[in-house]
């Protein structure tokens, strides 16, 4: 995989699998140990490689079980990132799972739970992070959309702090034309902080592609006309549901002859 994606027009990055198998009363083609997972990390020299991914094998984690420690800890050691994946775990069982260095999970269905895993972190001055699934499989965002109200939502304070931070060189919107955010990001606190454009309004997952569809089609757009907002959202895969954006001049200027 590294090989294949090196060269591609986009950044591809990896997280080594956790669990191979899933449980240790499954069958796979072959079991990946803590040695595996080092050697992984070391094909890596382009810094592509972000960490260990979800890591489903809680009961190993709570039971102390070596051989899932190791691949915690090897992974902590290097610097890399411990992603979870614990559905409903809570209590001392939870504490334990987390303060072995887990520092994600996606499988959040109830607000409650999403909170609890949270707080736990906190206590135990963890960064930890609670990934929102709004999938084909899961559709979590309804029941957890009030996290976004709350100060761990601070992956949109980047995007906000970045926005200010540029605002503060140039206050025109149309001399300095912004589109910030990212899958599920704050748009309204985005937009607030100077933003021209923001994802995403519905907190759904937006394509790679959304920025760059509005801002090459502010540049293709004349100079000192206003663009016809709702036709360059609509051209967005999931349109006004993913990103949003004030009424803004185009930059194109045309000549004659050309």
């Amino acid at each position: 995989m590294m090989e294949k994606t090196k060269n591609l027009p986009i950044d591809v990055y990896i997280m080594i699998s956790s669990c191979v198998p899933a449980t240790p009363f499954d069958e796979s083609a072959y079991t990946l140990n803590s040695e595996d997972v080092e050697k992984c990390f070391k094909l890596d020299n382009t810094g592509r490689i972000l960490g260990l991914a979800e890591m489903m094998n809680y009961p190993g984690v709570i039971n102390g079980d070596p051989e899932v420690l190791a691949k915690i800890k090897l992974s902590r050691d290097l610097g890399k990132r411990v992603d979870g994946h614990a559905p409903g775990l809570s209590g001392e069982a939870l504490v334990k799972y987390i303060s072995a260095g887990i520092e994600s999970d996606h499988e959040c269905s109830t607000l409650e739970e999403a909170i609890e895993k949270l707080e736990v972190a906190k206590k135990l001055n963890q960064e930890f992070y609670i990934m929102i699934r709004e999938g084909t499989a899961a559709r979590n965002l309804e029941a957890l959309a009030e996290l976004m109200n709350k100060d761990e939502y601070k992956n949109s304070d980047y995007f906000v702090d970045a926005v200010k931070m540029a605002r503060k060189y140039e206050k025109s919107h149309d001399k300095l034309i912004i589109v910030a955010g990212a899958c599920q990001s704050n748009y309204e606190e985005i937009i607030k902080a100077g933003a021209n454009f923001a994802s995403s309004p519905k907190r759904i997952n937006i394509h790679a592609l959304d920025p760059a569809i509005i801002a090459s089609s502010i540049s293709l757009s004349l100079k000192n006309k206003p663009i016809d907002l709702l036709n360059i959202l609509s051209k967005t895969k999931y349109g006004p549901d993913g990103i949003g954006g004030l009424v803004t001049t185009g930059t194109m200027y045309v000549g004659y002859p050309r």
